[in-house]
């Protein structure tokens, strides 16, 4: 993890960390296939009135979202972009519960 990662915090039984500005995710990700990157990703605010624009971008495709309440953003590359690295870009302060990705099953 580099850029603006804040500290692991607990809240709601939930491990988080708060993205303020950019944050970048290094992931080994080599494949042939497609990949789909799941971020779950939220802020304090519950009210959709409330939300906070992020962009999710590796080095050639960019993803932009909103999000108040946390909930999982799920973003297919597509074939032969490499995920790695991963940037999260938010206009306000977010926190970051989870970064998962998936490579494409092989026929």
């Amino acid at each position: 993890l580099t850029g603006a990662w804040g500290k692991v915090e607990e809240a709601d039984k939930e491990k988080s960390r708060t993205v303020t500005g950019e944050a970048v995710v290094k992931m080994d990700a080599a494949t042939k296939g497609r990949l789909l990157i799941r971020v779950r990703i939220g802020t304090a605010a519950t009210a959709l009135t409330e939300s906070t624009r992020i962009t999710l971008s590796t080095d050639i495709a960019s993803h932009v979202d909103a999000v108040c309440k946390p909930r999982w953003i799920a973003w297919l590359l597509p074939e032969g972009k490499r995920a790695s690295p991963l940037t999260i870009k938010a206009e306000k302060p977010v926190r970051v519960y989870a970064v998962e990705l998936f490579r494409e099953k092989s026929p």
